[in-house]
């Protein structure tokens, strides 16, 4: 695939000059047409007066000093970026203040008719001063007094206009407020009502101290628990060891400590155990058939019986009467009585442990609802202390309000009336000359460029090349001998010297002959693989200067030793044997 030429047309001052100054004279023309023209409507514009005043757009001062309703009268914007000022000046130009401008003044026109608001917008104009709060309003006409009229009562019916706004806002504001404070007052006493519920419920006085204290108590439980616990424990061993060195389980120990303090038990214990005395002296004596064993025998298992009914009452329970069973030394008595002693501490101790430990549950749990109970009161004070403040609020509010209502609360005031106009505005004839002077030369410059396009003669070198599509081979200048006469009297004089407008032959014109050799080099070096022996020159009308070229160049080549025959062609006007 070929790659695509680009041409790029160079832009040419020089050829864009050269047209200038081939067509100034009807781009002069033109300009000053648009000049003439420009004066013209200068002359013929009607003399205007602009009157201006100033307003200050800002708190209202009585709100300042009283305190109240300030926000009434402060201007904010509803755009994040706009400016409240920019807002306040669209109003001043809208259509209610203009009606009620033009009613006010009565103002007319030509048919006795009320003129209507967009004619008034015309000569109106309202601007905002950067970095102050500050509208200027101003407006133009041919009648001076008319012009600050109409800016005084523009000024005026925007005040009224912006303290009738507030009075509505201060009002609507007032009725909204009574109608939200009652909702507002019942929710307060709801909340109210609710909290103190919940604190009845959960018996809850001050939740934080009771926190402070059930953490207390938890730890000194932990304290009394671990404490029962190590007594236990040494109790434990203790009964253990009282347990080894009595040999007796704990309920046989009780029972004979019991018959150990019986009088009664004790008593025929004694006498039952000098029956058995008896009898068993009496078997060593005499045989088991013999009457006074026999008695002894009967009194033995008579006493045995008492003794065994007594013990029934006394323990509860029959036991094996021995003499191992019903006599301690005091020493098991002293045992028998720790052992009891201990276990009862250790029941006590186990009895003191648990109730520790329930009621260190107890307060655990009641620990573990402190913080659904704490998030739950505190999402009750919360609403309770909202509502509250939300009631105080539309309460100072509409106290505030019922103030403002009654107040003249205006964001707006005139620090600058508008005077008269003495003198009138500038009429612009400095702008008229400069605007016409400017499209006077921008449509001077395009009728010389428009003028030139339709010529269609060639004027320029370039011209003569991009309409032939021909190799430039030199370009002679145009020159004057210094005689100011006719060419023919430039010919070869008597005595046979060349004429004086063959300069390749003299050192007057070293510029022009360079030009010559010049254009036979070039023709020498255009076919340089083949010699050139012959050489037409002609033009396209008499007059052009083909004679004196080819006499020029003939004497060009002439200097390059080379020989050369120059034949004039031209039958009907020949000129060669002229110079």
């Amino acid at each position: 695939m070929e790659p695509k030429e680009h041409f790029v047309e160079e832009i040419d001052l020089r050829r864009y000059w050269l047209v200038i100054k081939r067509r100034w004279l009807p781009a002069s023309v033109v300009f000053l047409a648009s000049v003439a023209a420009s004066m013209f409507a200068s002359m013929s514009e009607e003399v205007e007066y602009r009157a201006t005043g100033e307003m200050l757009l800002q708190l209202d001062r009585t709100s300042s000093l009283t305190g109240v309703a300030q926000e009434l009268s402060e201007l904010e914007s509803l755009t994040v970026e706009g400016n409240p000022l920019d807002t306040q000046a669209s109003l001043i130009t809208s259509a209610p203040i203009l009606r009620d401008t033009i009613e006010a003044l009565n103002i007319r026109n030509e048919e006795d008719e009320l003129i209507g608001v967009g004619n008034l917008k015309d000569g109106l104009e309202v601007s905002t001063s950067e970095q102050t709060d500050i509208i200027k309003v101003a407006y133009q006409s041919g009648n001076p007094e008319l012009s600050a009229a109409i800016v005084n009562q523009i000024m005026a019916s925007y005040i009224a206009f912006n303290i009738q706004s507030n009075r509505s806002e201060v009002r609507a504001a007032r009725e909204f407020l009574e109608a939200e404070l009652p909702k507002a007052e019942a929710e307060v006493n709801q909340l109210s009502e609710a909290l103190q519920q919940f604190n009845e419920q959960n018996r809850i006085i001050n939740l934080e101290a009771e926190a402070t204290a059930t953490v207390g108590a938890i730890a000194d439980l932990d304290q009394r628990i671990a404490n029962s616990q190590s007594q236990l424990a040494e109790v434990d061993s203790r009964v253990n060891q009282l347990r080894e060195k009595l040999g007796l389980p704990l309920e046989d120990a009780l029972t004979l400590t019991d018959l150990t303090r019986s009088k009664g038990v004790q008593q025929v214990f004694d006498q039952w155990q000098a029956a058995q005395t008896e009898l068993a002296t009496a078997r060593t004596r005499y045989t088991d058939a013999h009457p006074n064993v026999r008695t002894l025998a009967r009194e033995e298992a008579a006493l045995r019986a008492v003794l065994e009914e007594r013990m029934l009452d006394v323990a509860g329970g029959a036991l094996p009467v021995s003499d191992r069973t019903l006599q301690f030394s005091e020493l098991k008595q002293q045992l028998a009585a720790d052992l009891v002693r201990a276990e009862i501490d250790r029941a006590s101790l186990f009895n003191q442990l648990s109730t520790l430990a329930s009621t260190r549950d107890a307060y655990v749990d009641w620990a573990d609802i402190f913080p659904s109970l704490e998030t739950t009161q505190l999402d009750l004070q919360q609403k309770l202390a909202y509502a509250r403040n939300t009631y105080e609020g539309l309460l100072r509010r509409l106290q505030e309000v019922r103030l403002a209502e009654n107040q003249n609360v205006g964001s707006a005031r005139i620090i600058e009336q508008a005077d008269v106009p003495a003198n009138p505005v500038a009429t612009g004839q400095d702008n008229y000359l400069l605007l016409g002077a400017g499209a006077g030369v921008l449509l001077g410059i395009a009728v010389a460029f428009f003028l030139d396009l339709i010529d269609r003669t060639i004027k320029s070198v370039k011209d003569g090349e991009k309409i032939f599509n021909y190799v430039l081979l030199g370009v002679i200048p145009r020159f004057e001998t210094h005689k100011e006469s006719d060419w023919q009297d430039d010919a070869y004089s008597a005595d046979g010297s060349p004429s004086t407008r063959i300069v390749t032959s003299q050192r007057a014109y070293p510029m022009i002959s360079g030009a010559y050799q010049m254009l036979q080099a070039n023709l020498r070096f255009m076919s340089s693989d083949k010699k050139l022996k012959s050489l037409v020159i002609t033009s396209s009308a008499h007059g052009e200067g083909k004679s004196e070229v080819c006499a020029n160049l003939a004497a060009s080549i002439a200097q390059t030793d080379r020989r050369v025959l120059l034949i004039d062609a031209d039958m009907r006007s020949p000129d060669q044997h002229h110079l």
